[in-house]
């Protein structure tokens, strides 16, 4: 009986063109649902690989050379908990304003060990794009930087900007790098009074900064409480987390969407009891049950459901894999600029496909539609057939 039931659901489901426009109508809503959901994820991972390479993952402040000497020696012995350490770089940072065109600006001036910004040797600064934009900087241009020294007096210095770096994030923007061996790092640092020793550590899994924030603070908070540690979660965590927030709501946004298109189901299979009355009171007649009528609709529902959804998961899959080339298109004929690399530091729209998140909307676009379905299929298996047929 279930077979006969589902072959006359399966009749009435393609039996008028209302039926193919709420067909159409669900897989929109799953096609858009999906690709925007593959979008954020693609951001999201995106962001996470840069914001973890780009940045160290763990960073601590006010350093002295005891607490830095004794950090190496638990590497290099490979403690509990700190053999997980790929890389410790000592970082001097200072404040400084620059004159550039008769303004003043601000500028903080960090100097890298092993000089990982820029492999650019000749003396001066790198900078980033976007603060060299603000600010009408370029390369091989002389600025003049201004200080306080150890005598508590201003200290003009000329220098170069030699390297202007692309990859950078908005929080970095302005941040000056110099190379140790510039014959202006000693002016720099060692007659300004306003500077910080801080170490930036690199682990072999960023996302494991948290946890090994914990064992620092219980080695070394102990002995000097001016320490302050921070990981680079901590530090970005708002944009990732802007990025979740956004896709959830995204998510609810389109799932109105689907429960739209559901309607025009609800609407078709109502418009479908309404033609097919005569056949209805006919099965009945020749023995069909009320649970055997309550099943045709409920499969035309879920027929509505699953055409729908494998049409969806396959465009949306398709649509996510040539999104980039549509982008790059787009920005090609009406020449804009949709995804602006000095923001998300990528020039392309990412994605990436989560069975996840195939697996969450199945189930609710299933849910909605069988829930939607009890409804007609109810008042269908209660029709009179007597009262039906007289009017035939």
């Amino acid at each position: 009986m279930n077979n006969l039931s589902f072959f006359i659901a399966k009749k009435y489901s393609f039996s008028k063109v209302i039926g193919y426009i709420a067909i159409i109508a669900l897989t929109l809503g799953i096609t858009c649902i999906l690709t925007v959901a593959s979008v954020m994820n693609g951001f999201y991972d995106i962001l996470d690989h840069k914001l973890s390479n780009i940045v160290s993952n763990v960073v601590i402040f006010n350093v002295n050379d005891a607490t830095y000497n004794k950090l190496l020696k638990l590497q290099k012995n490979k403690e509990k908990g700190f053999q997980q350490v790929k890389d410790i770089d000592k970082i001097l940072q200072t404040q400084a304003f620059f004159t550039n065109n008769n303004k003043i600006e601000y500028l903080a001036i960090q100097n890298s060990s092993k000089d990982q910004i820029s492999q650019n040797k000749n003396p001066g600064l790198t900078i980033s794009k976007q603060y060299a934009q603000t600010n009408n900087l370029k390369i091989g241009q002389d600025i003049t930087l201004i200080f306080s020294n150890i005598e508590n007096k201003l200290e003009f210095l000329p220098i170069k900007i030699k390297h202007i770096n692309a990859e950078t994030t908005s929080v970095l923007n302005q941040i000056a790098y110099i190379s140790h061996n510039d014959p202006n790092f000693e002016k720099i640092f060692n007659s300004n009074i306003n500077y910080s020793s801080n170490l930036q550590i690199t682990l072999n899994d960023a996302h494991n900064a948290n946890n090994f924030k914990i064992i620092l603070q219980d080695t070394f908070l102990k002995d000097n409480q001016r320490l302050a540690i921070y990981t680079w979660e901590e530090i970005f965590g708002s944009i990732l987390d802007g990025i979740k927030y956004t896709k959830q709501i995204m998510f609810i946004i389109l799932f109105f969407m689907i429960i739209v298109a559901t309607f025009n189901i609800l609407a078709t299979i109502f418009i479908t009891i309404k033609e097919k009355q005569g056949e209805i009171a006919i099965l009945q007649t020749i023995g069909a049950t009320k649970k055997f009528i309550f099943k045709i609709f409920i499969f035309q529902g879920i027929i509505f459901s699953t055409v729908s959804l494998i049409s969806g998961i396959i465009l949306s899959y398709l649509l996510c894999l040539c999104i980039a080339d549509i982008t790059k298109f787009i920005e090609l004929v009406f020449d804009v600029v949709l995804i602006n690399p000095d923001n998300y530091l990528i020039d392309y729209l990412p994605t990436k496909y989560s069975l996840k998140d195939v697996f969450y909307i199945t189930l609710f676009t299933y849910l909605i539609n069988i829930i939607v379905a009890i409804v007609p299929a109810y008042r269908a298996a209660r029709t009179n057939p007597v009262q039906l047929l007289r009017y035939e």
